[in-house]
């Protein structure tokens, strides 16, 4: 039986850093961070945002993960939070749309896309 689905990156190297990034700007929630030997790698890395988990790693030697890049929608409660994690490399300002008052699309330090929405 199918439960669902959770995305997960797969990062090179600056997994502690992204942990990190997303917990302040997402407020996101560790929910377990397991590091390599060196404590230099994440090894797995859960972290929740609402109700969605979502995972990530560092490329681990000898394991490379060839993935193709995967854009990410995240649905926000309001306008001004929209406003608080939209950072990075803006790739369609924020701005009004005939679908939201808040919407925009970035591309945050890690090399991942972010399409962020509101619907208030």
């Amino acid at each position: 039986m199918n439960l669902g689905f959770n995305f997960y990156l797969v990062l090179d190297g600056n997994g502690q850093e992204a942990v990190n990034f997303y917990e302040n700007t997402l407020d996101a929630e560790i929910v377990t961070v397991v590091l390599d030997d060196a404590k230099e790698r994440v090894q797995h890395a859960h972290l929740k945002v609402g109700n969605t988990d979502f995972m990530l790693s560092d490329e681990l030697p000898p394991n490379k993960i060839k993935s193709s890049q995967v854009t990410l929608y995240m649905p926000l409660k309001d306008a001004e939070k929209a406003k608080e994690v939209f950072g990075g490399q803006i790739v369609s300002p924020m701005q009004e749309t005939p679908w939201s008052p808040a919407h925009g699309v970035v591309t945050d330090r890690f090399g991942v896309t972010w399409i962020l929405n509101t619907r208030n």
